[in-house]
């Protein structure tokens, strides 16, 4: 599960755009991809042994349009928001003999795009960034606007997210075939407030 909670510390407006600062946020996902030869481990435990946990460390939502007449509106405010976020957590796949790839501070958006990490695997003990996490399709978002007394925002996420083709290809070379891009890896909900 992805439950994502924060609070607003300020908001800037452009041309038909207002943009929330997002203090705090966390996340968890529950992961059901498997593999026998591959194991799961959490950096960042969750409510369960087969999920993880994020917290955002800096982020923000957009809300394209007017924000009065999108509060009255939840189908036109869940397509006018953008999330953005980055921050801490993330996991280990690991096999019996020891060879290890590391997922780790997230940076993704919601709801299209989709999650990068920083990954470290045997071939790059260093790490690099690459994207990890895709959405089969845009995110479900169910928002809530308030106006007063200063705007705000509180938003339910639903999806699921799949390994992106670098990831795959990132196991591959540390496992050996284990993973293709668009494999299903884990389904994620949550709450963000901004």
């Amino acid at each position: 599960m992805l439950a994502l909670t924060g609070i607003a510390g300020g908001a800037a407006c452009a041309l038909g755009a207002l943009t929330l600062n997002l203090i705090a946020a966390e996340g968890e996902c529950e992961v059901f991809w498997r593999n026998g030869d591959v194991q799961f481990k959490t950096s960042t435990p969750g409510t369960s042994r087969n999920s993880f946990t994020v917290k955002a460390t800096s982020g923000s939502v957009e809300i394209s349009g007017d924000p009065a007449a999108l509060a009255t509106d939840p189908v036109a405010l869940a397509k006018a928001i953008t999330y953005r976020g980055a921050g801490t957590g993330g996991f280990e796949l690991s096999t019996a003999d020891g060879r290890t790839v590391a997922v780790s501070e997230p940076d993704g958006t919601l709801p299209t795009g989709g999650v990068s990490f920083v990954v470290k695997s045997p071939e790059n003990p260093a790490g690099t960034r690459i994207p990890v996490f895709s959405y089969p399709a845009p995110a479900t978002l169910q928002p809530e606007l308030h106006l007063l007394p200063v705007v705000s925002v509180q938003v339910h996420v639903i999806t699921p997210v799949d390994f992106t083709p670098e990831f795959a290809a990132v196991l591959n070379d540390a496992f050996g075939p284990v993973a293709k891009g668009g494999d299903k890896f884990a389904f994620c909900t949550g709450d963000f407030n901004a």
